[in-house]
């Protein structure tokens, strides 16, 4: 918890700053000076949001230890000549596997970087998956060619991580997964409203050095900070960016697969994971239970699961630790169309929920709203560390937006 002493500094600053503007961190050197990086325009709110929020899983003074390591990376960086319009150490949302951080439209300039803090008790479980809401703005569009399927002047965002176990020359690293440009960069799509990119299975997809053309490596990241660099030619507006890290390895695990063919594996190497339906099944999930939709395999559910109202409710066991949650499926129509991308399945737009309900009200909100891919799999984790389960608690799984099928889903527990 943090001190009373802490809530008065917050009160004494909030006091002389009653413009509300943002404020920001000063960073030196040897050499002088270096200049100032703004904090994001909500730094307060965020800072009792996330005192609100915090798991528990992290101590107070393990987390001061980490911000400072934060920020003197930050500051090597900066005075290697890295463009840091933004660095935050203040996420706006977590859970105990999960951290959140929100920029309101923050743009990055073609050479320009923002980075944030990674707390140190997910850095430790290792890399899972990453979100990435970002867009071209229309208005700084300079593409001459509008409309056109090849964008002469894109605007590229590279997500980044750094692990300060590996040798020197390797700790900045980027997905191997599909990308548009130099270091695993993410094309942004010219639009009024973001674009949500997820960067899934970091241990299964593999990670590269930056700046390198290296054979990716399938090793676990711990990544202390990320950052995100424009690399484009136009800039890029940044709404969000989620560090998911693995659910905590548990002693039993309750599993049930839909879907003919779905596979969970390892948590931690990310072998193992199969997809049963998506594009191996022209875009469809085979005997999927659907969500926010009105069919369901719902004679094939384990005692005492229920299919209502498009939803599924999962008793919890009671006296038990629940130490995370995966999920399996996707949002593509089911109506086998060819997109231009060579991709089967109108695609989706679907946003997930995930969370523990008890007599009528949902008392840990797991997963809110998460972007639902066309086919792959999700992982969430309660709230608090090592919360026991009490009496009448439920999971309950549902979509919203759109449908969602549901191919598989596995609960992890573990004994107090």
């Amino acid at each position: 918890m943090l001190s009373t002493k802490f809530f008065i500094f917050l009160i004494f600053i909030l006091i002389l700053s009653p413009t509300g503007k943002a404020s920001s961190e000063q960073c030196t050197s040897k050499t002088g000076t270096l200049a100032q990086i703004p904090l994001e325009k909500n730094f307060f709110k965020s800072l009792k949001d996330y005192a609100r929020d915090a798991s528990g899983c992290e101590t107070l003074s393990d987390s001061e230890e980490s911000k400072k390591k934060f920020q003197q990376v930050v500051k090597e960086e900066q005075s290697r000549g890295e463009k840091i319009v933004l660095s935050s150490s203040t996420p706006h949302y977590r859970t105990s596997n999960t951290v959140s951080y929100r920029f309101n439209g923050q743009r990055l300039k073609p050479g320009e970087s923002l980075y944030v803090w990674v707390p140190s008790d997910i850095a430790k479980r290792g890399l899972n998956f990453v979100i990435l809401g970002h867009r071209q703005d229309p208005s700084a569009d300079k593409d001459k060619t509008p409309g056109s399927k090849k964008d002469q002047e894109p605007g590229l965002t590279s997500v980044q991580v750094y692990d300060a176990n590996r040798s020197p020359s390797e700790r900045w690293r980027y997905w191997a997964g599909s990308a548009s440009g130099k270091n695993g960069s993410k094309f942004a799509e010219v639009n009024s409203s973001y674009e949500v990119e997820g960067l899934y299975q970091w241990s299964k997809l593999g990670h590269v050095t930056v700046d390198t053309d290296n054979s990716p490596r399938h090793d676990e990241l711990k990544p202390t900070l990320v950052r995100l660099v424009s690399l484009g030619s136009d800039p890029v507006d940044i709404s969000e960016l989620t560090i998911k890290a693995n659910p905590v390895e548990a002693d039993d695990y309750v599993e049930k697969v839909f879907t003919e063919g779905t596979q969970f594996g390892n948590i931690k190497s990310g072998q193992g994971y199969v997809n049963g339906g998506g594009q191996n099944q022209m875009g469809t999930f085979p005997k999927a239970l659907v969500l926010n939709g009105h069919s369901g395999d719902k004679a094939n559910l384990p005692p005492g699961w229920k299919y209502q109202q498009g939803e599924l409710w999962i008793p919890l066991p009671k006296g038990k630790i629940l130490t995370g949650v995966e999920v399996n499926g996707g949002d593509s129509h089911p109506d086998k169309v060819q997109n231009d991308d060579g991709g089967w399945g109108t695609k989706g737009w679907s946003k997930l929920n995930i969370g523990i309900r008890k007599d009528g009200k949902t008392i840990d909100h797991m997963m809110k709203r998460e972007n639902v891919p066309p086919e792959g799999f999700l992982t969430t984790s309660p709230s608090k560390c090592d919360q026991v389960i009490g009496d009448n608690e439920y999971l309950v799984v549902n979509a919203e937006s759109d449908t969602m099928y549901l191919a598989g889903i596995r609960l992890g527990f573990k004994n107090p």
